[in-house]
């Protein structure tokens, strides 16, 4: 983790792995409704990069990777009641977050998501509206590690690319960061990263 820097004036956090705990979420669902986690993990793999900037819906998204894991009998709306409410909320982060704001820091979500997600992710743990930009790929067409990713959040915030530390548990969306500039925290561990993040912004 980097130094310190009080001069911080953007926070871009990811959503899946830091905000909510989206493993969880899966792996609570895969065995609920009898579902093999490797085989559908798999299956998510295959296709989740090309759907996160395709414009693919999020109900297409798990029909999909259902019907290609071998699991045609389950219905996506239970599918998605499911997984959707499995997912823990990062609390300790979130409120965080809101102190940083109320001193003046501005937020930003980066995530790769499917489209229609983050809205159905929203209705339940309403975490959009503490952000001042969501920066989603689908709706980006670009996507973490992408160098135009990181190239359109920088044209929207206009601040020196220093200003801004950007949070994310994938390493390599981290070092992509890094690399164009940005400074950057590896959310690593859901308890150790909470209390980490929070000694980097106490004076």
């Amino acid at each position: 983790m980097q130094k310190r820097n009080n001069k911080i004036l953007v926070v871009l956090v990811d959503m899946g792995g830091v905000l909510l705990d989206h493993e969880l979420a899966l792996r609570k669902t895969t065995e609920k409704l009898g579902i093999s986690y490797k085989k559908f993990k798999s299956e998510i793999n295959k296709i989740y990069k090309r759907c996160e900037v395709d414009g693919t819906t999020i109900d297409s998204f798990w029909r999909y990777s259902l019907d290609e894991s071998g699991y045609k009998n389950i219905e996506v709306s239970k599918f998605k009641q499911t997984y959707d409410k499995g997912h823990k909320k990062n609390k300790k982060l979130l409120k965080l977050l809101k102190k940083l704001k109320s001193n003046g820091i501005k937020l930003g979500m980066v995530t790769n998501n499917i489209k229609g997600h983050i809205e159905e992710l929203d209705n339940i743990f309403g975490l959009v509206k503490i952000f001042n930009w969501i920066f989603d790929s689908s709706e980006m067409r670009a996507r973490k590690p992408e160098r135009e990713y990181y190239e359109k959040i920088w044209r929207t915030i206009k601040l020196s690319k220093n200003k801004c530390l950007f949070v994310d548990d994938n390493l390599g969306h981290v070092q992509a960061a890094a690399k164009f500039g940005f400074k950057t925290f590896h959310f690593s561990d859901f308890e150790k990263s909470n209390e980490d993040l929070a000694k980097y912004f106490k004076r």
